[in-house]
């Protein structure tokens, strides 16, 4: 991973976190791509999906404001909050965990 790719993410994730649909996934790859838009208009399946395909074996805990991501269950765990949409929650939990990787 490079330092293009972790800019990619921050910007990303910067656009999730403020509700902005004007963003590019197409970094991460045509299947991922799409579920990064499906989990944020709010589909848990393609949140799932998505988890799984770039956090493989990770933990995750999702209630109706909250979803926290950890590669051990001991943590650090990687958080995110919204209102009304927990799909959008955990899209920008895996968002900040993949950056946390980069940057590591």
């Amino acid at each position: 991973m490079t330092q293009t790719r972790n800019d990619a993410l921050q910007e990303l994730l910067a656009k999730v976190e403020a509700g902005s649909a004007d963003w590019d996934a197409d970094f991460m790859g045509e299947h991922e791509s799409i579920m990064v838009l499906s989990a944020w208009r709010g589909s848990l399946d393609e949140a799932l999906g998505l988890h799984n395909a770039v956090l493989p074996g990770w933990w995750y805990s999702l209630d109706w404001k909250m979803a926290s991501v950890t590669d051990t269950q001991d943590g650090p765990w990687f958080n995110a909050f919204t209102e009304n949409n927990p799909a959008r929650a955990w899209l920008m939990a895996i968002l900040k965990a993949l950056i946390s990787e980069i940057t590591q």
